[in-house]
């Protein structure tokens, strides 16, 4: 997706990151969630 002319940059990629992750959230099951939330957690332990 292209950048509209005359968007301001920062309101453009905060527009995008919230419409992913709107998607991203409704595409995801809470047991998805969990699993990833375990991995993350336990690469942060891991370090």
């Amino acid at each position: 997706m292209k950048q509209p002319e005359g968007e301001s940059p920062i309101r453009w990629v905060k527009l995008q990151l919230a419409s992913g992750a709107t998607l991203f959230l409704r595409n995801t099951t809470v047991l998805d969630l969990s699993l990833l939330l375990n991995k993350v957690l336990g690469l942060i332990c891991l370090d």
